[in-house]
């Protein structure tokens, strides 16, 4: 209302018809672009993972977390990369692959860390499943999905080294980490 006002309030006077013809294409387009705007930008923000196409997994490595591999809650099934090498400043594009066994009571967050050989966090990525749309306390058991990570390496990293990639499951509220059934927790 107050973009039209000022927009009108710009047009010369002596045409009405035309401030009248401008002012209604400028209402017109606000409505409707306020009107599309739900459907075009928010709802795809708020959509589920789909189901995870596991052949264009590239690095398949199962880890069960839980007590035990017969009281395992979650499975990472494996990750995939563009590439396996990276310089400073450069981007770490990862799509992380997991499977609910059980259904769980707790919300896990995710966490994806890069430590170089000296064991110091070059670069992290902490979040809820589904990038906060798939808390694992309302997973059914059984379901596959895909998450897709992006961990920008600094660019005062040190270069030429190689980095571990850490990956697991933590309690956010407690920061207690989610136990792999082998005892380790990542």
């Amino acid at each position: 209302m107050l973009f039209t006002i000022g927009l009108s309030s710009l047009l010369p006077r002596r045409r009405p018809r035309w401030r009248r013809i401008l002012i209604g294409f400028v209402v017109i387009s606000m409505f409707l672009l306020s009107a599309i705007t739900p459907w075009w930008v928010i709802a795809p923000a708020y959509t589920l993972p789909a189901p995870a196409d596991l052949e264009s997994m590239t690095n398949p490595h199962t880890v069960e977390f839980g007590e035990s591999s017969e009281e395992a809650q979650i499975r990472f099934l494996g990750y995939s990369l563009p590439s396996n090498s990276l310089r400073p400043g450069e981007a770490l594009d990862i799509t992380l692959y997991w499977q609910t066994i059980e259904a769980m009571e707790q919300d896990w967050s995710i966490f994806v860390h890069l430590q170089d050989s000296a064991g110091t966090l070059v670069a992290q990525r902490d979040t809820f499943p589904g990038m906060g749309l798939l808390p694992t306390s309302v997973m059914k058991p059984g379901r596959t999905f895909a998450d897709h990570y992006v961990l920008p390496i600094p660019a005062t990293a040190y270069a030429p080294t190689e980095l571990r990639l850490n990956i697991g499951l933590y309690d956010y509220s407690t920061r207690q980490r989610f136990r792999t059934s082998d005892g380790t927790d990542n």
